[in-house]
């Protein structure tokens, strides 16, 4: 799903005019919430990124944004790696906060496909009903929950 995804957006003729002005920017990022999925690209030079959404059949472009870099660098996205789809690893999100979190009702959902140092994973969030982001990180490559909380919207 997600490489075909990208191969469409890949092909699209707004990002092969985006790819012939900025060769140098790389697949950083697929974000996904409800049936809207969103591939970022990101130019280290100018510390931008280059959002395409897709939508069903139809393909835009968000405009560049500045990005600020709080831990480190923006990594290229090692899709070739990821070994895990996304309904898998919502299952295992699933799976995860009804264990840890047995109280909590997830009511927004949305996940972000990116590349960490350890490699690739998913950052899922959900928002609660109870006015909580419930967060797990799970590895793209074999399914492993790196790393799980659940904190108040109040403490942000």
């Amino acid at each position: 799903m997600i490489p075909q995804l990208i191969e469409k957006v890949r092909q699209h003729n707004l990002f092969i005019t985006f790819a012939d002005k900025n060769p140098q920017a790389f697949l950083a990022h697929v974000f996904i919430q409800d049936d809207t999925l969103q591939v970022g690209f990101y130019d280290a030079d100018k510390q931008r990124m280059t959002t395409f959404v897709v939508d069903g059949n139809r393909t835009d472009r968000i405009d560049d944004q500045e990005v600020l870099l709080k831990d480190g660098n923006i990594l290229p996205l090692e899709l070739n790696k990821c070994v895990i789809i996304p309904a898998a690893a919502k299952k295992i999100f699933s799976d995860t906060a009804k264990k840890e979190f047995p109280k909590e009702t997830q009511q927004k959902f949305f996940a972000i496909l990116q590349q960490t140092p350890e490699g690739p994973i998913y950052n899922m969030t959900a928002l609660t009903a109870s006015f909580k982001t419930l967060n797990i990180k799970i590895s793209a490559v074999d399914g492993a929950v790196k790393k799980f909380s659940c904190e108040s919207l109040t403490s942000f």
